[in-house]
């Protein structure tokens, strides 16, 4: 089998879902969800620096919910 490096072109697939829902006739919410499952062509090693702390760069996501409000 073939041994992957960080040279490696595979950087991995991203997933993304969002739903939304009309809750007034000028308002709305929406829910979004991301996930990216990273490949061997990304150094897992290296975290990035946020203000709670380190994050750690094993398939990292992301949550969002977001209200609309047309006026």
């Amino acid at each position: 089998a073939e041994k992957r490096t960080a040279n490696s072109a595979n950087l991995g697939v991203e997933l993304n879902a969002t739903v939304g829902h009309k809750l007034y006739d000028n308002l709305s919410a929406s829910f979004t969800g991301a996930y990216c499952i990273l490949g061997d062509g990304v150094n897992k090693s290296t975290g990035v620096v946020l203000p709670g702390g380190l994050a750690k760069m094993d398939n990292p996501f992301l949550t969002n919910i977001a209200l609309n409000y047309s006026f």
